[in-house]
């Protein structure tokens, strides 16, 4: 929806947002250690109404390895 003045851009502007999560492993052969890490990220935005054939838009996304542990971490020891 087009707006007609600068605060009705504001107002009329939209909030978007997003959550990802990204698992990663590897299986090794034998006894050599399997490493898996996981990470957690979220961002938000923000875009104005279209005003005279403009928008402005504002945002950010961050993210971090979940649970919060040195990278990468090996898994338990397995039985021969």
């Amino acid at each position: 929806m087009k707006a007609h003045t600068l605060a009705e851009a504001f107002v009329r502007g939209q909030w978007h947002g997003r959550v990802r999560n990204y698992f990663m492993a590897t299986v090794n052969r034998g006894n050599g250690p399997d490493y898996y890490a996981n990470g957690l990220g979220a961002g938000a935005r923000f875009e104005t109404a279209p005003l005279h054939g403009f928008q402005l838009g504002a945002g950010g996304f961050s993210g971090r390895t979940w649970p919060p542990t040195t990278w990468p971490r090996p898994s338990p020891p397995r039985e021969p």
